[in-house]
């Protein structure tokens, strides 16, 4: 597990794939359990960063469903798919999207990214290094769940936003993206627990939460701070709290039309909850000038595929901290 996880960092620096530094973020929007909203929230967080003077390119990695397309109404000819086999150049396929956002769409059932010969990691990654004067926050969109190839476009970003509701078992969920990628990043041994004595650390990738269908704020901060609190607690891991969104008839009803509830309800609670999200993710400087931008990103992520390889998912621990601090 050490010597993937030092494999993961070399990567993170530069390792192999060292190059320019570029001004382009990118942050993940994913989450442990479908169902949570979690495309609507990165849509909609895409607009709302148009606000604060940010040029925005949203592009969706969810190779099984690739919905993002659907949630906004657009209609694509081709996809992220013809660019990998070389059909379609990545300017043929990006879409004019919503609010002034550029949209990327994914190939719904396909599995391209996972393995990506020598000439198409290439191409994939010069096709959307071409966009790093023109965009400062790529908003990534991945599939749901815990498996390898959607936790390595987790770990090949700056910035990854979990999205969950108050539901245990999403939380639970949360929490089982938040310990894989500190087990990835070999912060954390599940055989050689951390002693509690040792400092609160943060991940390379800098990691939030956002509650979303929250009946109230104080279920959203109590879900939030539940999360946060066992991950101090057993992984000795920060992890910050970005906010929440109430459930909201208007959100549904705007994705039942294909419209950005953002949009279609500008002076509404859930357009202010993510107006404030757009506000922190613009705010942040943690990170400094550690992004390497997305032609980078892409090339990271292929990276680490090939670093974690024939590596075993980590299997869950038998013991369930969220019970615990109930």
């Amino acid at each position: 597990m050490r010597s993937q996880a030092d494999a993961l960092m070399r990567l993170r620096r530069g390792g192999a794939t060292a190059g320019k530094m570029f001004g382009t973020r990118t942050v993940v929007v994913t989450s442990g359990k479908g169902g949570v909203g979690k495309t609507n929230i990165a849509a909609n967080l895409a607009i709302a960063l148009q606000r604060f003077k940010k040029h925005v390119m949203l592009v969706d990695t969810d190779l099984s469903l690739a919905n993002v397309d659907v949630l906004l109404g657009l209609h694509p000819r081709h996809n992220l798919k013809n660019v990998i086999v070389g059909d379609k150049r990545l300017d043929e396929i990006v879409l004019d999207g919503p609010g002034g956002i550029k949209v990327v769409p994914a190939s719904s059932g396909a599995d391209e990214l996972a393995v990506l010969a020598p000439w198409q990691r290439r191409r994939l990654a010069d096709s959307f290094a071409a966009y790093e004067t023109d965009i400062d926050i790529a908003i990534v969109d991945t599939a749901s769940g815990l498996s390898p190839d959607i936790i390595n476009f987790v770990l090949a970003a700056n910035e990854a936003i979990i999205v969950t509701t108050p539901d245990p078992m999403a939380m639970t969920d949360a929490y089982a993206m938040i310990k894989t990628i500190a087990i990835r990043t070999g912060l954390y041994d599940p055989e050689n627990p951390p002693d509690f004595r040792q400092p609160v650390r943060r991940s390379p990738i800098d990691i939030k939460i956002f509650v979303n269908l929250a009946r109230s704020s104080a279920e959203a901060q109590a879900a939030a701070d539940r999360i946060r609190n066992v991950s101090r607690k057993f992984l000795r891991l920060e992890v910050d709290d970005f906010g929440f969104l109430l459930t909201d008839r208007n959100v549904q009803a705007a994705a039942r039309r294909q419209e950005p509830f953002v949009l279609k309800h500008p002076q509404g609670d859930a357009a202010r909850s993510i107006e404030s999200l757009a506000g922190r993710v613009s705010a942040n400087n943690r990170i400094g000038k550690a992004t390497r931008g997305l032609g980078c990103y892409f090339d990271r992520v292929t990276d680490i595929n090939d670093a974690s390889a024939g590596i075993a998912q980590p299997e869950s621990s038998q013991e369930n901290p969220m019970n615990m601090l109930r």
